[in-house]
């Protein structure tokens, strides 16, 4: 494999969505890693919505899999052990 990136973006903090119920919403530190996640693969790119998807979920401006960042760090990390492996 030539090449391997995994690529993301924090919303900005107006985008952010508020936590609980009001009046006791707020902002939580797990909410202020949401944002934006794609993979490159050699010349390939993963969580990449094509234009039928955005068709599809009627999101025209969505291009990436919307997701917090601390989630999927926790998720990799965890699985890292079992794909860190080589095959040869």
């Amino acid at each position: 494999m030539d090449r391997f990136k995994i690529n993301f973006e924090l919303k900005e903090l107006e985008q952010v969505a508020l936590w609980g119920q009001k009046p006791n919403q707020s902002i939580h530190w797990f909410g202020l890693t949401d944002g934006w996640l794609w993979i490159d693969v050699g010349e390939q790119t993963i969580y990449e919505y094509t234009k039928e998807a955005q068709s599809y979920f009627e999101e025209p401006n969505l291009k990436y899999v919307d997701y917090q960042i601390s989630r999927f760090l926790e998720d990799f990390s965890f699985l890292f052990q079992y794909i860190a492996e080589s095959l040869f």
